[in-house]
């Protein structure tokens, strides 16, 4: 447990925030909805975007660095599948779309089909269920600290109680992208008693829309494959 009473506070803060709807609900947000035909639903036990700010964060990177024409994109922890419907709106894609909580993927599929999105959905621990190589990779990674242990309400889809699931998720991303030109848009958050930003040595990264203050510091990477070294001539 944190001995750091100030980032107590925070995790309980964001653990208020971001427990799973409690029920059935058709939820507004942020405005991007702009971009739904009809209003996003979210079932009972599923993460409701329009609460927190990553979801919105996520969103935000992906209106700025939008997968191309004919890009294969995936989204890893699709909860309910506002991301990759927002991916989906910005260019001719093929879509996959994965959660390792089947309500999240029943309910990913509901709003694919309200809104017109052609995707692949599976139940899939990252990349278990996963085949292929994507020209974006999309996660809205769930936030990790030693204070936050197994048990945790919606800690499947919500917290990282080991503080490994980053690492786990670069070290098998890497093989999942396809050519030099892929990127990976993943939330980050790092606290300063405790930090599980994963190697990213190789990745080019760059951090987007950071809020930072005395507690610690959010936002989104943008990782790139780092090109070979050509070695000694």
């Amino acid at each position: 447990m944190s001995s750091d009473p100030e980032v107590r506070a925070r995790i309980k803060l964001i653990s208020e925030r971001v427990s799973p709807a409690a029920e059935d609900c058709d939820v507004v947000f942020n405005g991007i909805t702009g971009l739904l035909p009809v209003p996003l639903h979210v079932r009972a036990g599923v993460f409701d975007p329009s609460r927190g700010k990553s979801a919105r964060r996520m969103a935000e990177a992906i209106l700025a660095h939008p997968p191309p024409d004919n890009a294969r994109v995936l989204e890893i922890g699709t909860g309910s599948g506002i991301l990759s419907i927002i991916a989906f709106r910005q260019a001719h894609i093929a879509l996959t779309a994965v959660d390792i909580n089947l309500i999240a993927v029943a309910c990913a599929h509901d709003n694919f089909t309200r809104n017109g999105v052609q995707a692949h959905c599976a139940v899939s621990d990252l990349f278990s269920a996963v085949q292929g190589k994507f020209d974006c990779i999309i996660f809205n990674a769930p936030t990790a600290h030693s204070s936050i242990k197994p048990g945790a309400k919606g800690e499947t889809t919500l917290w990282d109680t080991t503080g490994t699931l980053k690492q786990r998720f670069v070290d098998s991303a890497i093989e999942h992208l396809r050519g030099p030109d892929a990127q990976i848009l993943m939330m980050y958050a790092r606290y300063r008693d405790y930090d599980s930003t994963p190697d990213l040595s190789r990745f080019d990264a760059r951090k987007l829309l950071v809020e930072s203050d005395a507690i610690g510091e959010s936002g989104v990477l943008r990782l790139t494959p780092k090109a070979p070294s050509s070695g000694p001539a």
